[in-house]
């Protein structure tokens, strides 16, 4: 039989590589850096490298963007929400202690407070005309660091007719002269300041007071 040519060693030249040559260096090449066998050459399948899902990567985004938004638009909302909660406060203020005036025996008008400070309000289903005070009143910052009072320069009188459903707005001049009870005649404007510095009263119940004094027309309500 014709002899197997053998192989030659690339370590050197010149001389063939022998059987056990051949075995050790298929065995290396099975092998690793660390001279372990690697999973691919034992036959295993190589482990898979751990890759972010694009599904998941346009949630997290979609989920910074909300949130970002919700910090930015709370930045916003909570200053005008405070600011509007605080003016509402002052619009939608509790009914004042309701006063009337009454002549005493000199001739004069004094203020004497109503019982309960009830007053008969009207009944809606009965269409039962509505009225409203509207005050505007001046208490800036430079008035009061002066000690002056403040005074009601804004007064529209709003009335509501519910049979015929119309709405009547009447302004009150604040430099008209009229009898403030319990003070005497002046100018309707100090009807707030008087007011505020009584025992009895306060601002808003003395203008009450003196508008249905002076044109006869009960205010149910004031803003």
């Amino acid at each position: 039989m014709p002899r197997r040519p053998q192989r030659l060693n690339p370590h050197k030249p010149g001389l063939r590589r022998s059987a056990e040559d051949i075995r050790r260096t298929r065995q290396k090449g099975l092998r690793g850096p660390q001279g372990q066998p690697t999973e691919a050459n034992m036959g295993m399948p190589a482990k898979k490298t751990s890759q972010t899902s694009p599904f998941r990567s346009r949630w997290a985004v979609i989920i910074a963007v909300l949130a970002a938004v919700l910090v930015t638009s709370g930045a916003f909302l909570v200053p005008t929400v405070l600011k509007t909660f605080h003016i509402a406060q002052k619009v939608f203020a509790p009914p004042p202690p309701r006063v009337k005036a009454v002549k005493n025996a000199h001739g004069t008008w004094d203020l004497v407070p109503i019982p309960d400070g009830k007053v008969d309000l009207p009944d809606w289903g009965k269409n039962e005309r509505v009225n409203i005070l509207l005050l505007g009143v001046d208490e800036t910052p430079e008035r009061l660091a002066q000690g002056d009072s403040p005074l009601s320069d804004t007064m529209i009188l709003v009335t509501i007719d519910p049979a015929t459903k119309k709405v009547g707005m009447l302004s009150i001049p604040r430099d008209l002269l009229v009898t403030i009870p319990g003070v005497g005649e002046t100018k309707i404007n100090a009807a707030y300041s008087n007011g505020a510095t009584s025992d009895i009263t306060t601002g808003p119940g003395l203008v009450i007071a003196t508008i249905e004094h002076n044109f006869n027309i009960p205010l149910h309500y004031f803003a």
